[in-house]
Order: C-alpha cells, then structure tokens, then sequence
C-alpha cells in the first residue's frame, strides 16, 4: 500500500496536530476533573446520574439527526443550504429539550427512582444549547479549521469542570454532575459563535432538506442503533443491578474509552472531510484509510494493553480504594477497547462513500446479537455484561471489517494482515509486561509499579518496533525530524 500524497498528508498531519492538542487538552483535564469528583461524591451519585447520561446521550443523537455529517460530506454546499441546517437543527434541538424535560417522571419511574425527576429536567436544558453551536463546528471541520473547534472544546472543558468541582466541593453533591453538561454545551456554543465568521441567514430551503434526509437519515439510524450497542450496557446494569454497579461499570467503561476517545476521535475528526473529498478516487481512498488504520493500531493496541496490564493500578491511583471494584471490569473492557480500535474506522468508509443505508442495515444485525448477548450476561454481575460486551465487539469486529472493506476493494485477510505487525508486537510486549507485574506486585506500591511496568512496556515496545523495522513507527520518526528541522 502507498502512503497518501504529500497534500493529503499534510492536510491530515496539520488537522490532526491541532485535534491533538485540542484533545490532548481537554482529556487531560477531563481526568483531573473526574480524579477531583470521585473523591468528593460517591459511585452512587455517579451511577445515579449515569443513568440520565444514558437516555440524554440518545436524545444528543437525535438532535443531530446526521444533519451535522451531511454539512461536511456534500460537495457543491450553498449558504443557504447552511442555514437551512442551522435552523433545522435549532427546531429539533428546541423540541428534544422540550420532551426530555416532559419525560422526567417518566425516567424516574423506570428506574423507580424519584430523585432522578429533577437531575433529568436539568440536563434537559443541555440539548438547544448544542443545537445552536452544531452547524459552526460542521463548518469548522469541513473546511480543517480544527483549531476554532478545538479552542471552543477546551474552554467548554474548563468551564465545566471548574463549575462541577466548586458545585461538589460546595456540596451540591450529585446535582453538580448533572449541571456538568448543560454548563459544558452554552460554553462551547457560546466560544464557536465567537471564533467562527459564519452567521446563519434567514433562509430555509426545501431542496436542502431532501440531500441532509437522504444522507443524514441512514447516518442518523445507524447512530440511533450504535448508540445503543456502546450504551447499552448501562441500561441493563442501571435497570437491573443498581446506582453502586453502574457507577463502577461506567468509571471502568470511560477509562477504557479515554484512549479511542483521544486518539481514534482526532484521526476520525480530520479523516471524514478528507476521505469524503477522495470518495470518487478508490485508489486514493483505500490508501489514505489504510494508512491511516494502521496508524491507529500501532498506537492504541500498546495503549489498550498497558490498561489490560494495568488496571487494578489505573483504578486505585485514579479513583481511590473506594473504586477498586471497577479494576475487573476494566481489564475485561480493555479488550473490547482493542476490537473497537479497529472498528470504529470503519464508520469513515461508510460516510466517506456515502454508503450510509448499508451501515444502518448491517447496525441491525448487531443489535440483534447485542440484545443476545446481554440477556445472558445480567445474569453474572457487571462482570458477566463486560464479557458479555466483549464478546459482541469481536463479532462486531469481523462483521464490519468483512463488509466495509469489500467497498475499497480490500479482503479481509489482507486487512488483518495490515494489522498483523502491530498486534503480534503488542501482544509480546503485553505478555512480558503482565509477567513484570506479577513478579513486582508485592515489592512495590501502585504509583511505583505502574511507572515501572509503563516505562519497561514503552522501551520494550520501541526496541522491537525498531528490530521489525516497523514502517508506522519509522514514519513517525520522519515526521518528527522534519517538524523540528521545519520549526
């Protein structure tokens, strides 16, 4: 495989740079924001407003309804193609608020948990003010402008972690958490109107909505259903296992996602505009996405296995003793981590190529098999619904691969071989690592044996990338000698 041409790859290193830091930043804070509340409130609290988080995260993804996604993939776009967007989004955004806040008893009811009726209407202001920023930051990613995206993100960040920790701290307790969001979004919309030159007229027309329907409404079904596949789980352990069991399943479960979330987000946040502007060139498609996939693993497999290696470590230094039983989950849910690495880039082929109704159709299946899956594991505790997940995300895995990669002209075989480098290197270092671990464990303490095993895990890593002459990681040499030669 070719490496993309010299422009798209310096669109895709200058776009991802600027989404690093910006990520970079905000996840950062992101865990001292989360190491500051789990010592403050209790997995409780956290387990009583995950279980709003998981009915509001479905109403976010309604509110888009894939018109964001439709913005950034259409070529020929029109300014008041934009602006029909922009008040589309606002009268959904409007209306989702509405019903969420209508729906509070009902929530509370489900769970038969009476306090969650006020946290819910709370969260419920959160839906207009993202619909009111939603159209700038489609415009800001289409066009590469990652960092008026990113600069908005970190303020929203900072904002609402300062408010949440000085709520807690205050004693507010768990209604600091819930105000946590509907803070973050008027931040963010509040920033990006202020960055961004674009301003909406008053235009709204009909033939824009049939083009954001047609591609947004298969890219808004199959987000309906993968939502559920990643949430799922938590509305099984919310509804049948209580507030204690999903506080700890949800710590071990954001913990596993703070890698994909990091890395995967940002490739994802600059790949989509870049392969959909490819979408009529095969060749260069398969290239660019390729590369990019093989990126994307040689980094997060090490990263999901120090977190496999590491997770009783990762819990006690981060949480507190308190936590300690979200460190089984954890090391379950690395693994789901791994397949999710490879999977999530899938979802560019799909919006790339606009092939949207064959995503939604093949989210059916999976969520056929996902029902399944957790029917059985309820039964065995938040462990038995973490292996349980695992084992939905390794056929996930095949399935998507299988499929999407047909459309690039790429067999599966020759798409696990592309990632056969990086896995057999991780798993060697993972192996050898775990071995470290279980040798020091009694002669060290957490923070001591944590920074060991990191340290012998990345040197180990480096020294047998170099002896295999590991082409991603000697490109990324490259890139590094030219930008500091550059600067």
């Amino acid at each position: 495989m070719s490496n993309p041409s010299d422009g798209q790859g310096q669109v895709i290193v200058r776009g991802i740079s600027w989404s690093f830091l910006s990520r970079m930043t905000t996840q950062l804070f992101q865990v001292f924001i989360a190491v500051i509340t789990a010592r403050l409130l209790s997995p409780e609290e956290f387990g009583l407003v995950g279980m709003i988080l998981i009915f509001s995260g479905f109403a976010q993804v309604l509110a888009d309804m894939g018109i964001s996604a439709s913005l950034v993939h259409r070529q020929d776009l029109t300014n008041s193609d934009i602006s029909t967007g922009f008040w589309l989004q606002i009268m959904v955004g409007g209306a989702i608020s509405l019903l969420f806040w209508s729906l509070a008893p009902t929530i509370a009811h489900f769970y038969a948990l009476p306090e969650l009726e006020p946290l819910t209407k709370i969260i419920s202001l959160t839906f207009i003010f993202m619909a009111l920023g939603q159209t700038q930051a489609a415009l800001g990613q289409r066009e590469y402008r990652f960092d008026q995206i990113g600069i908005a993100s970190v303020m929203a960040t900072i904002a609402s972690g300062i408010g949440c920790i000085s709520m807690a701290y205050s004693g507010w307790g768990v209604y600091s958490l819930a105000w946590q969001p509907v803070i973050s979004a008027a931040t963010f919309t509040v920033a990006i109107w202020f960055i961004s030159p674009w301003r909406p007229s008053f235009a709204f027309e009909r033939s824009a909505l049939g083009f954001m329907f047609r591609y947004g409404g298969y890219l808004s079904g199959h987000t309906i259903l993968n939502y559920w596949l990643r949430n799922g789980d938590n509305l099984v352990i919310g509804k049948a296992l209580g507030a204690v069991d999903l506080g700890l399943y949800g710590r071990a479960y954001t913990l596993m996602y703070l890698p994909l979330n990091m890395i995967g987000l940002i490739v994802g946040q600059v790949m989509f505009p870049v392969l959909s502007r490819l979408q009529d060139d095969i060749e260069s498609f398969r290239d660019t996405y390729t590369y990019a996939l093989r990126a994307i693993a040689f980094v997060l497999f090490p990263l999901m296995g120090a977190v496999f290696v590491l997770s009783e470590e990762i819990i006690v230094l981060m949480f507190g003793e308190a936590w300690v039983g979200a460190a089984p989950v954890l090391r379950i849910l690395s693994l789901v981590g791994l397949m999710q690495s490879i999977v999530f880039p899938v979802g560019w082929i799909f919006t790339g190529l606009g092939k949207t109704k064959e995503q939604f159709q093949l989210s059916i299946f999976l969520a056929v098999v996902f029902v399944v899956a957790m029917a059985i594991g309820v039964n065995y505790g938040i462990l038995g619904v973490a292996s349980a997940y695992a084992a939905w995300a390794a056929i996930s895995a095949v399935a998507n691969l299988k499929i999407a990669m047909g459309y690039i002209e790429l067999s599966l075989r020759k798409t696990l071989l592309l990632l056969l480098p990086s896995l057999v290197e991780s798993g060697i270092v993972i192996l050898l690592s775990e071995m470290l671990r279980q040798y020091l464990q009694s002669r060290f303490p957490p923070l001591a044996l944590a920074v060991i095993v990191l340290s012998f895990g990345l040197v180990a890593y480096a020294g047998i990338c170099l002896l295999t002459r590991n082409k991603i990681f000697f490109d990324m040499l490259r890139y590094r000698r030219s930008a500091a030669i550059k600067g």
